[in-house]
């Protein structure tokens, strides 16, 4: 393998460009749309539609969902953003009276609640929601989090301290955590009244006029965050740094590298060819061929040729 050895040329360009320029760039971009992602997510949980759920699933899968929902072993995209808190589920009747005043609150610890365990003793998130009433299911799907109000009875969230619903993708706007695969709710895409516009007050009521977690979504442009900034060296590896901005600044500076790193590149390329026709133009009028002597030599040794041929004429004329 020479890879590492080839630094110049079209050959070094290309790959200088392929592991480093490139690849910096759609690890940059992956890293503002997961913590665009995120924000957005984590704000639209706390918040509820035009009308409560019947049913939810999360639509962020748990590899291992008997380990911790804050660590790297269950699987979850965004499990390092859990933390120790709590949030809470409000239970309606089919008239649309809270069932449980005040709503059931959930605890979570980051470190040691599972999303599920078949363990009775264990204190996981589908046994806690089981336990709040008959009337609400919480099953495990595929790795995801389901629950089912039945008896005509709704749900809804709010005052999430632990991130985990945005986390297991409960109640959220968009899926995906990358560039290449951040979409639409399928929930929200199929009805638009699942769009968390309002919030919950204390007592458990939400108005259809109510947009204030709406307001809280756009005010996030203005919210600065840390977002992951990367250095790609063909030769030394990657390194993650980050960078606190909000995401819009991210975003600007990140189209401004790009279009200066191409500028560069052009006056570069630019210079270089400039540089190579003025070092050719001097190599070539020391070293170079010129037509006008060329021909002036021909024709020197042209009318040499014809005067010795002459010569000898004439000198074996006169031996004859």
């Amino acid at each position: 393998d020479i890879t590492d050895h080839v630094a110049n040329g079209k050959v070094g360009g290309w790959l200088d460009m392929r592991d480093e320029v490139l690849t910096k760039y759609k690890k940059d971009l992956d890293a503002l749309v997961k913590e665009f992602v995120w924000t957005v997510n984590r704000q639209h949980s706390q918040g509820v539609g035009l009308e409560a759920f019947g049913t939810v699933t999360g639509t962020y899968a748990s590899s291992s969902c008997d380990k911790a929902v804050g660590t790297s072993d269950s699987g979850l995209t965004f499990y390092d953003k859990v933390k120790d808190g709590s949030f809470k589920i409000w239970l309606y009747d089919e008239n649309g009276e809270v069932v449980i005043p005040g709503g059931t609150t959930i605890s979570i610890d980051a470190d040691t609640t599972p999303l599920y365990d078949s363990d009775p003793a264990t204190a996981d998130i589908v046994s806690k929601i089981n336990e709040i009433d008959p009337s609400i299911t919480a099953t495990i799907d595929g790795g995801r989090l389901r629950i089912t109000a039945s008896n005509g009875c709704t749900f809804a969230f709010s005052e999430d301290t632990s991130n985990v619903l945005a986390a297991i993708g409960v109640n959220t706007l968009f899926t995906g955590s990358t560039a290449g695969g951040i979409s639409v709710n399928t929930v929200i895409g199929s009805d638009k009244n699942c769009i968390a516009a309002a919030q919950i007050d204390d007592n458990g009521a939400f108005a259809s006029g109510d947009n204030t977690n709406a307001i809280a979504i756009s005010d996030l442009q203005y919210a600065a965050t840390n977002i992951s900034q990367w250095t790609c060296d063909r030769l030394n590896g990657e390194s993650e740094g980050s960078v606190n901005a909000t995401i819009e600044d991210y975003y600007h500076s990140m189209v401004s590298s790009i279009g200066i790193k191409s500028s560069s590149i052009s006056r570069g390329r630019t210079f270089n060819e400039v540089m190579v026709n003025k070092l050719g133009g001097i190599r070539d009028s020391i070293s170079a061929v010129s037509l006008d002597e060329e021909m002036t030599n021909l024709m020197k040794f042209q009318h040499a040729y014809a005067a010795a041929a002459k010569l000898i004429g004439i000198s074996d004329e006169m031996l004859t």
